[in-house]
């Protein structure tokens, strides 16, 4: 018998290869802005926000809004975090 996929595997096959970074990067650094994101997968926060934008569309990612303020925009940095990841919270 074929053995059940596991979410991560379906997740997988749905993102290509560098959104799938991007989203292992989210669940291993919750709370990350797309810039703190972006320093930690070595790439610019642009390349980041193309991947993370079709994410929190689909409802893969959450975005919150709250804590640290941009010094150039004066918006609040949107903190991401996976919906998977957001639910055990909301659960506990």
């Amino acid at each position: 018998q074929p053995r059940s996929r596991g979410l991560g595997d379906v997740y997988k096959r749905q993102l290509g290869e560098w959104e799938w970074r991007v989203y292992l990067a989210i669940r291993k650094h919750p709370n990350s802005t797309r810039r703190e994101l972006a320093d930690i997968l070595g790439t610019d926060s642009s390349s980041v926000a193309g991947r993370v934008y079709p994410m929190v569309e689909s409802g893969l990612v959450v975005e919150h809004r709250e804590g640290t303020v941009c010094s150039i925009t004066g918006k609040r940095a949107g903190r991401l975090m996976a919906s998977r990841d957001l639910q055990g919270k909301l659960e506990a």
